[in-house]
């Protein structure tokens, strides 16, 4: 093969047969030619995807990881660029005019405030809050009938530096000193995201 010849042709990755410098495909045994990439290059991409989300995955992973779980009342959580904090805390033995707490119980009421410090709408549920007892017990918020059921925290949206304020309601032993309330990113979840210790 001479010089000039040699500058035009290459060798097939399959068959070694001399084959035009261009060609995609052997004439010959009609093999693919190129590297993975322009071979597969849809698969490729697949790949590049898959990779971009399992790394996205372990930086999610890492941040939960190292993210604080335990704090005091007073303290202001930051989680997902979204601040919760708890703004006050009454124990009454009242529920309504008409009734009480059943005997050796009291109604927990905590006022939560969620700031919305993100870039994106979000959602907020008191599903969302268990409160856990001395005992053990983590129970879900109970149905609360006072003369300001108007202010309690219902469900609802959040837009981008929207604020919301409201109470849930526990009944809980009297004089309970290990109460704690614990938020769960998500309702479903078994694990919790973050947890107060009540003064």
């Amino acid at each position: 093969m001479n010089e000039a010849n040699k500058n035009l042709t290459k060798k097939c990755q399959y068959c070694q047969t001399d084959i035009p410098i261009k060609a995609t495909k052997c004439p010959n045994c009609y093999g693919k030619q190129g590297n993975f990439i322009q071979k597969h290059p849809v698969l490729f991409v697949f790949l590049i995807l898959i990779g971009i989300g399992m790394i996205g995955g372990i930086i999610n992973s890492i941040k939960k990881a190292n993210f604080q779980k335990d704090y005091k009342q007073l303290d202001v959580v930051t989680y997902e660029d979204v601040k919760y904090s708890i703004t006050n805390v009454e124990k009454t033995e009242k529920d309504t005019i008409y009734s009480n707490a059943p005997s050796g119980y009291e109604y927990v009421k905590v006022t939560i405030k969620i700031e919305n410090k993100s870039n994106k709408k979000i959602s907020y549920n008191t599903y969302n809050y268990k409160m856990i007892n001395a005992d053990g017990q983590e129970t879900s918020s109970d149905v609360y009938i006072g003369d300001d059921s108007d202010k309690q925290l219902h469900s609802g949206k959040l837009e981008p530096d929207g604020i919301v304020e409201g109470y849930i309601v526990w009944k809980q032993k009297k004089e309970d000193s290990n109460l704690r309330v614990r938020f769960y990113d998500n309702m479903f979840n078994s694990e919790y995201t973050f947890q107060w210790t009540l003064d």
